[in-house]
């Protein structure tokens, strides 16, 4: 799919400068306080939404500029329809809204400029629309599409913005000058607006898409010392026979040059424009150590190019081939969540302002509004937290997520003793090498990367050079023990207490202990009319699941993925059936053969369709009528696909035919080396409070506090009702549940509902990629009938009895 981020150039005076670093960990140098001179920056923060259900239907807001230190943003969006509007006949502007607003950095609207206004009294007629507004050399701008009668063509009307007096324009017709010839510019291009590289040129950004299936660029490039002086870069004939899909960034990288940074055929696509002659060649350097940021890219006047990303600001040295710290968000103690999607616009010795529209996390997705952020950060004069002990937050996966930026950040607030910062030295993403085209190379590359980072991490945390809290680490199972980890039971039992879902820690317990708790969970299995299943059951074993998916399902089987994955899901969710009484592995067993000759004979391998052909999921698994594999991780999801009477949610296939199994992606562990167990603990409170587990539901499934739980589940039966009384006014039964969504309203006892089916759950899922590596290297060969299954179980007892044993 096509990218069309807009990226905005920031266009304010600032001063060139290199902010100290403040080093987020370190303890290895024996200095786990903060001092009064670490760098601070207090920072202010501020929506600017103008949404109102009671006049707009739907408006949005997005960042234009600043002039000094205000704020232009734009705002275009439709009124409320009355019940009795004419579509056919009507003028459809009527109903439309945009203007120009202009706030001050603490969120006050200063004063707004009409823009639907002027295109009226520009008597364009109904065919005209407006499109956006942009900032070029000569200020400020705001464009208009008008259509022919038949809407065969188009012009583009383009009127001046005076932002300090609020007039506009007349609207005139552009002529771009000797834009490429061969396709017909009213039908085939889309307008992208401008990428401002450096001080010296603008680049307007035209994509084409009428050339049969080739897509590519013309780059209109402005020569600011001189905005008569333009010049066309049809990619078309530079790069023949290439589409380029999208470009996301040009940045100035010195000597009157700027790299173009897009996405053609093959991947990234990387271009070198000469401003001094307008020629344009693909680079071939060494670019990996830029690829990762291509999408946080933008232009700082005083700084130069810059990527943001959650751990701040850098300036791009493309000669050194690095990126250099200018602000790193450890400074501050806004949430980085939020701080990676924003974008600098000013960047001062004393003062950063930040502005975009990030997608923040919220159990209501009904009407969700991404409202214009503006963050200000302002140095401070010392450091407010100096005297306090660092505790360190690793995420192993490196998702550094919502919620869990919103605890540290009020953490940091609130606690008088100790300071958490983000330790991401342990990124899975790190340890990943190599590239994948198949599901059973992806997974293979990252079962090694989690075997790797499990180990390097265990022999940090136990010379005590590790994090102190462990975040999303549930499947390194060989922490699970007192030597690695705090054990968490008392915790969970005497002051979480009743108030959570008890059942989900007792199901995490490894080894006698709660070594991880989970912040949120989920569950998945098969989805299917209640009539397909017995009285009472939960769940499937092999043969009941073979005659299920011949008969009910015509032979489709609803759980997807190759021979492969498809034995690590099952292998996974029955983990305690392949272990002795004093913990060693054991796969000689019914349960593990069984497992495997089901597999063998009942699943496919994976599809290769060769050719560069594509094959979509439901051309292979297309009988969701009858079953299909479904994950519920809310309220919304219990709503939609069980509460309605009919249907029944089963276990997926297993041994003794268990129900379906808890898994969790969210977890919380404390190192039992670590020197600082009382703020550790303080931190993991703040993880299980009401509000961060409300967060969690919004982002990262079902949370443990009950309260939680039915605050979110209130909210999702609150927006569904909400959202049935708008579809009925011109839809019917049939239809909204031909949408996947359940036509009827509810009330508060299906939380009760949903809960009791949550108590209900008992089994956990456990993943270990060091055990799954060794699985996915030896099981093949019995698959393929190069081996019996009484010689794969025996290497594979010995390989992983092998790593269980050096772990210890």
């Amino acid at each position: 799919m096509k990218n069309l981020l807009k990226k905005t150039a920031a266009l304010a005076v600032a001063l060139t400068f290199a902010a100290p670093v403040f080093t987020a960990c370190r303890r290895k140098g024996g200095d786990g306080v903060i001092s009064k001179d670490d760098p601070w920056y207090d920072f202010s923060s501020v929506e600017i939404d103008r949404t109102n259900n009671e006049i707009y239907d739907y408006i949005y807001t997005d960042f234009v500029g600043m002039e000094g230190d205000e704020i232009v943003a734009y705002s275009a969006g439709s009124l409320k329809v009355p019940d009795d509007f004419d579509y056919e006949n009507a003028d459809i502007s009527d109903i439309q809204v945009a203007f120009v607003s202009v706030y001050g950095t603490d969120g006050e609207l200063l004063r707004d400029i009409s823009i639907e206004s002027a295109l009226r009294e520009a008597n364009l007629g109904s065919n005209a629309y407006l499109e956006n507004v942009e900032k070029d050399a000569e200020g400020y701008y705001v464009s208009a599409r008008k259509y022919s009668n038949d809407y065969s063509s188009y012009d583009i009307y383009r009127a001046r913005i005076d932002i300090e007096t609020g007039e506009i324009g007349r609207f005139e017709v552009i002529e771009e000058p000797d834009l490429p010839s061969g396709v017909d510019l009213n039908r085939d291009f889309s307008d992208e607006g401008i990428i401002h590289v450096g001080e010296g040129y603008d680049v307007h950004k035209y994509w084409y898409y009428g050339d049969g299936n080739m897509y590519s660029y013309a780059l209109l490039v402005t020569d600011l010392s001189d905005s008569a002086q333009t010049t066309v870069i049809d990619l078309r004939t530079e790069l023949p026979g290439t589409s380029v899909y999208d470009i996301s960034s040009i940045i100035d990288i010195g000597n009157d040059k700027g790299l173009v940074i897009g996405s053609a055929d093959d991947g990234n696509i990387f271009l070198i424009i000469d401003f001094s002659d307008m020629s344009v060649s693909e680079t071939d350097e060494d670019m990996s150590w830029i690829e990762d940021d291509i999408y946080n890219m933008t232009w700082v006047e005083g700084i130069g190019s810059v990527i943001t990303n959650s751990d701040g600001i850098y300036k791009i040295d493309y000669e050194g081939k690095t990126m250099e710290p200018v602000f790193e968000y450890s400074s501050c103690n806004a949430n980085r969540y939020i701080l990676r999607d924003l974008t600098p616009v000013k960047v001062e010795e004393d003062r950063i302002i930040l502005t975009g529209s990030p997608w923040i996390p919220q159990v209501s997705s009904w009407r969700y509004t991404y409202p214009m952020n503006v963050y200000v950060l302002t140095r401070a004069s010392s450091n407010p937290n100096a005297g306090k002990e660092i505790i360190s937050v690793s995420a192993v996966d490196g998702n550094y997520s919502y919620p869990l930026c919103e605890a540290v950040s009020r953490f940091n607030e609130s606690n008088e003793d100790y300071f958490a910062v983000l330790d991401q030295r342990y990124d899975i993403n790190e340890y990943v090498d190599g590239e994948a085209s198949t599901d059973e190379e992806y997974g293979m590359m990252y079962d090694s990367a989690a075997a790797e980072l499990g180990n390097q991490l265990a022999i940090d945390v136990m010379s005590g050079d590790g994090p102190d809290i462990i975040i999303n680490a549930s499947s390194y199972t060989q922490l699970d023990s007192a030597e690695y980890l705090t054990d968490l039971s008392d915790f969970a039992e005497n002051e979480l207490g009743s108030g959570y879902f008890g059942n989900i820690f007792e199901a995490a317990r490894v080894n006698g202990g709660l070594y991880q708790m989970p912040l949120s969970f989920y569950t998945n299995g098969i989805l299917t009319d209640r009539r397909n299943a017995e009285d009472g059951q939960i769940g499937f074993t092999y043969d009941q699941y073979v005659e299920f998916v011949d008969e009910v399902c015509n032979g489709d089987d609803p759980v997807y993925g190759g021979q492969m994955n498809q034995f690590l899901l099952l292998f996974s969710m029955m983990t305690d059936l392949m272990e002795t009484d004093d913990g060693a592995v054991n796969y000689d067993n019914e349960a593990f053969r069984a497992l495997a000759e089901y597999v063998k004979d009942h699943v496919n391998e994976e599809i290769d369709a060769g050719s560069g052909e594509e094959i979509y999921y439901d051309d292979v698994y297309g009988n969701e009528a009858a079953a299909s594999y479904r994950n519920i991780s809310s309220m919304t999801d219990y709503v939609d696909n069980v509460i309605n009477g009919d249907k029944v949610f089963l276990g997926l296939p297993t041994f003794d035919g268990r129900g379906p199994i808890i898994r969790s992606d969210s977890s919380a562990a404390i190192s039992a080396q670590t020197e600082h167990p009382e703020g550790c603990m303080d931190f993991l409170r703040l993880l299980m409070s009401e509000d961060i587990q409300l967060m969690y539901a919004a982002q990262y499934g079902m949370p443990l506090s009950r309260a939680a739980f039915t605050s979110a589940g209130q909210q999702a039966i609150t927006d569904h009702n909400d959202q049935l009384d708008e579809w009925y006014s011109d839809m019917t039964d049939d239809v909204i549940r031909s949408m996947g969504v359940n036509p009827a309203r509810l009330s508060s006892s299906s939380i009760d509902e949903f809960e009791q089916m949550i108590g209900s759950l008992s089994g956990w899922y456990t993943s270990d990629g060091a055990v799954n590596a060794i699985i996915r290297e030896e099981m093949p060969a019995y698959f393929a009938g190069q081996k019996n299954l009484d010689q794969v179980i025996a290497t594979l007892e010995n390989r992983v009895q092998t790593v269980i044993s050096e772990r210890s």
